[in-house]
């Protein structure tokens, strides 16, 4: 199955899109060591965001180099049709060589320690 990518465009000003609630998401870890999530937004775009600059693990979110906020509503997409599609966007992207980081990452942001 091949995609083509079509209308690739910059998101909107920070300012105009301060908070972004993702539902289908993935994270990549770059050679370089830099973070990204791969999105599929509601809107039908896919998304990559800037590095992640922190985490917020009690809100499941994360801070991006650009200022935006990004809240994971729930774990990462798993239904093939829409890895492939940001797999390809991230490949299309100079992202190919980066590693697939999203269950580890979910698996840190939801564990609770027994003691607490």
């Amino acid at each position: 199955m091949n995609f083509v990518l079509a209308n690739v465009r910059d998101p909107s000003p920070v300012e105009e899109q301060p908070h972004v609630p993702l539902k289908w998401w993935r994270m990549l870890r770059t050679p370089e060591g830099d973070f990204h999530i791969l999105a599929l937004l509601d809107c039908g775009s896919c998304r990559i965001t800037s590095a992640i600059e922190g985490l917020n693990v009690r809100e499941r979110s994360a801070i991006t180099t650009s200022g935006r906020t990004y809240e994971l509503g729930g774990p990462p997409v798993e239904q093939e049709l829409v890895l492939l599609m940001l797999m390809t966007v991230a490949a299309h992207n100079g992202l190919g060589e980066s590693v697939d980081v999203s269950e580890d990452m979910w698996t840190r942001m939801t564990w609770t320690s027994p003691a607490h």
